[in-house]
């Protein structure tokens, strides 16, 4: 169903709460408490039978298959070659519409909460806000960070009809450009020989 063909979101919906939902985060959000009373009072009880139901059959709830003593042997090796970058325990949330902000992402595939954010679904845009941020406060950083994190998103696999919760390990790094883009180009050899050690590293265990 289409956007166009959903009558009901449209039908009955003052102005004023259409100006709001479409202003923003905060628009969108002064809606949502204003409505809480209302939502609270007609909202059924949840009960034990129907919080496992969801538990076994949504997919946003569904834990990682990864076994987490692997992930974070792996993890571990990772890290050990990233000694110049900046370890960030990124927050699962970010603002609303970053995502599709930056990346030009479709907003659809993203999972948004009624508080202007939305669940974390491309850590690196995180990290590129931070990097800005940064960049900011002081022009001459060279900015290192990376994190280990888990990303939701609305996209199915392939390989699988289920989505669930993943951990990445990515990182970033940041820099106003030089003469003959001499930063992209010492970032990018520096990216690529991270992640190189790495995996040298990772063969040499067994992994």
């Amino acid at each position: 169903m289409t956007e166009d063909e959903r009558s009901w979101a449209r039908e009955g919906l003052p102005a004023e709460a259409r100006e709001a939902l479409a202003s923003g985060p905060a628009g969108f959000q002064a809606v949502v408490c204003a409505a809480r009373p209302y939502w609270k009072r007609g909202r059924p009880r949840r009960t034990a039978a129907s919080l496992n139901e969801q538990w076994r059959k949504d997919r946003f709830v569904q834990h990682c298959y990864v076994d987490q003593r692997s992930l974070h042997e792996v993890e571990g090796h990772r890290w050990r070659q990233r000694r110049l970058f900046e370890a960030v325990e990124l927050s699962p949330l970010a603002p609303l519409g970053w995502c599709s902000s930056v990346a030009l992402d479709s907003q659809n595939k993203i999972v948004s909460t009624a508080r202007g954010t939305e669940v974390v679904s491309d850590p690196t845009n995180v990290l590129a806000l931070e990097c800005a941020r940064r960049l900011q406060e002081d022009s001459g950083l060279h900015v290192r960070l990376a994190s280990t994190t888990a990303a939701s998103e609305r996209r199915p696999f392939r390989s699988s009809p289920d989505l669930r919760p993943t951990s990445v390990c990515l990182s970033r790094l940041a820099g106003h450009e030089r003469e003959n883009r001499q930063f992209l180009s010492d970032a990018l050899a520096e990216h690529i020989n991270t992640h190189l050690a790495a995996l040298e590293r990772l063969g040499g265990t067994g992994i």
